[in-house]
């Protein structure tokens, strides 16, 4: 019983503690489930990256998707931002996004990494 009572102030006091400080909200990226590549049948060829994911928490959305590129390797970032509330429901929002990449793809092959998550793709 003690145990459960400590554990129970242990986390009422470190809520508490960030209580009021100006501290920026806590920024991130999308945590990626899956990752999957669609090649649209159109000249010039459009390449798309069909992302499935989710938020940590109901307090947190979709940010800036970004895109760089290295030769034949795509680099996308998806970023996350929470509002900063301090109470925030637990469910994580599932994300479910269709992103064209950006540039040329003429025939090859490339590599398409979102947040770490990587998929190989031949034109």
């Amino acid at each position: 019983m003690w145990k459960y009572l400590l554990i129970a102030l242990i986390a009422l006091l470190s809520a508490c503690s960030n209580a009021g400080a100006n501290t920026p909200p806590p920024q991130g990226t999308l945590t990626i489930d899956t990752i999957k590549v669609d090649i649209a049948e159109s000249e010039p060829v459009q390449v798309f990256v069909h992302v499935q994911g989710y938020l940590g928490d109901g307090c947190t959305s979709l940010g800036a998707i970004e895109q760089q590129r290295n030769d034949n390797v795509v680099e996308v970032t998806i970023q996350a931002r929470h509002s900063g509330a301090e109470v925030c429901t637990m469910i994580a929002p599932v994300v479910d996004e269709r992103i064209q990449l950006e540039g040329d793809f003429p025939p090859g092959g490339y590599i398409v990494r979102v947040n770490g998550v990587e998929q190989i793709f031949t034109i």
